[in-house]
């Protein structure tokens, strides 16, 4: 996968969960949330991000812990490793932070790969902000636009909306916030007939 808009990010997970289960892939999750649980799998990724152009220092434990508090927030699971390093003291510039992490988030899968489906998760808006998650604040503005424009097109999870200007202003740092179409775990339905798998539906095409 290329860099994208001057960060660099280094898959070593290449999205390979289709080769494991079967030839076919699952489509990107649609824009608009659906009301109902999905039957779906975890699917393990493994990236490094590089973050250039941060306007102050960052500790790796801070580092650490922004990364896991976002990637809890849009679903994964809590087994995750984040692992930073660059995270000099000194704050060179030109050797930009990167964080390294392995994680497994929920994918739908449809048809009959829904025999396999080890797990129930359901579509819902999350919005990320000063303060959701309790680790994000005011100064991170220009860290979750790079989060914005590396880490979530990565794992194919829709980006709703976002404001992400970064701009300070006389007053202090202005307000901003991304909301994304996530797919969060969610418990085994009550219902009998919800636990019913629909075997008719179209599987995803090819193409993640």
């Amino acid at each position: 996968m290329n860099a994208m808009s001057g960060s660099v990010l280094h898959p070593l997970y290449p999205m390979m969960l289709a080769a494991a289960i079967g030839s076919t892939v699952f489509a990107p999750r649609a824009s608009a949330a659906v009301a109902g649980p999905k039957r779906a799998v975890w699917a393990e990724h493994d990236l490094r991000i590089e973050l250039p152009r941060l306007p102050r220092h960052y500790s790796c434990d801070e580092l650490n812990e922004k990364v896991h508090d976002v990637l809890l927030a849009i679903g994964a699971r809590a087994d995750m490793r984040v692992r930073a390093n660059r995270c000099t003291a000194d704050f060179d510039i030109t050797v930009p932070p990167r964080v390294h992490v392995i994680f497994s988030l929920p994918v739908e899968v449809h048809g009959q790969l829904a025999k396999s489906a080890d797990m129930f998760a359901v579509e819902r808006t999350v919005r990320i902000e000063p303060g959701n998650p309790p680790s994000i604040d005011f100064s991170d503005c220009e860290f979750l636009r790079q989060l914005n424009l590396t880490l979530f097109p990565a794992v194919y999870i829709p980006i709703e909306v976002n404001h992400l200007a970064c701009r300070p202003t006389a007053a202090g740092h202005t307000p901003f916030s991304v909301s994304l179409d996530a797919l969060l775990p969610a418990p085994e339905p009550a219902k009998a007939g919800l636990l019913q798998p629909t075997f008719s539906a179209q599987v995803a095409p090819h193409g993640i």
